[in-house]
């Protein structure tokens, strides 16, 4: 290898690294938690309102499969489907009802896992009856 691509290859690293970071930020500040999982279903990166909102830590979600950390249904088919799905959970543990938002990941056609996001949902029974 040569100085040129030595050197295109190193900066593509840094420039992969530095988005990284840019995404990592972006859902660090969300107000929501944020769940990402890949496509076979094991968790990659939970944020710090997650963490809060289950009384959970990341370390222990980060590298788990869903079915190993309790998530809903709601997940499970999201990942089945590959696709955007909306609901409500109401953890045994929580006296809240939580919106769960999970979004696909795609690169090009290729199915990449899951950004769920979850938020507690006080006007649920208002949204219902109208």
């Amino acid at each position: 290898m040569n100085l040129v691509s030595t050197s295109t290859v190193a900066l593509k690293k840094q420039e992969n690294h530095q988005e990284s970071l840019n995404y990592a930020y972006l859902f660090e500040s969300a107000m929501d938690g944020v769940m990402v999982t890949d496509e076979f279903g094991f968790v990659q990166y939970t944020n710090k309102n997650y963490e809060l909102l289950f009384g959970v830590s990341r370390y222990t979600e980060i590298g788990k499969h869903v079915n190993d950390i309790g998530v809903d249904e709601l997940i499970l088919n999201a990942l089945k489907k590959k696709n955007a799905i909306r609901g409500y959970i109401s953890p045994a543990n929580l006296d809240e009802t939580i919106e769960v938002v999970t979004s696909p990941l795609y690169d090009g056609k290729h199915f990449g896992g899951l950004v769920c996001n979850y938020r507690i949902h006080k006007n649920r029974v208002e949204d219902e009856k109208s």
